[in-house]
């Protein structure tokens, strides 16, 4: 849900013919819905490999860590699914390790020698061919404190023994309490 109004979303929603949600949490959009699909999670898939992404400079594949679970389906299965109900699968490639295969054959120079057989030798991750570059996203940043720095230490805080971040056991749920238990 994105939007500020959801009593609106409701009423424009029930206007609609037919709503079919894909959807891994129970959502309003599921309450919505006269069909609800079970997506899986990041960490199930069917296949070896799932999505491969851009993060930065790098490259990163999603590998199999458990099957699906109860139902559920990892969502390029669902939407080949649709795709052959709809009779349109064969614009599609069958496996998700086939699409990622073209998506990283596609002409980029970036991604030129990166091949999903490559990303699995290097655990996953591959930078791309771009040049170096430092990361300077927050370089003119001015923090809201005394000094309009990042700070760690606060004069301010060491009458309560806080002038520096520090671990603190919880109050009730800590190693050797009972009622850690509960």
């Amino acid at each position: 849900m994105h939007y500020a109004d959801t009593n609106k979303t409701r009423e424009w929603v029930k206007g609609l013919d037919f709503v079919l949600a894909i959807d891994i949490y129970h959502t309003f959009t599921c309450d919505w819905a006269d069909i609800v699909l079970p997506s899986c999670s990041k960490f199930e898939l069917n296949e070896e490999v799932g999505s491969i992404k851009d993060a930065r400079d790098y490259i990163a594949l999603q590998q199999k860590v458990i099957d699906p679970l109860f139902e559920s389906k990892p969502d390029y299965e669902i939407e080949y699914g649709l795709a052959q109900a709809l009779g349109c699968a064969d614009a599609l490639p069958r496996t998700r390790r086939e699409l990622d295969e073209v998506m990283l054959d596609g002409g980029d120079s970036a991604l030129e020698g990166i091949t999903v057989d490559s990303l699995i030798a290097s655990n996953g991750l591959q930078r791309m061919n771009v040049p170096e570059e430092w990361a300077t996203s927050y370089q003119d940043h001015a923090f809201t404190t005394p000094s309009g720095r990042m700070e760690l230490y606060y004069d301010w805080m060491a009458d309560d023994d806080q002038q520096l971040p520090k671990y603190e056991e919880p109050n009730e749920a800590y190693e050797g309490n009972p009622l850690m238990d509960k």
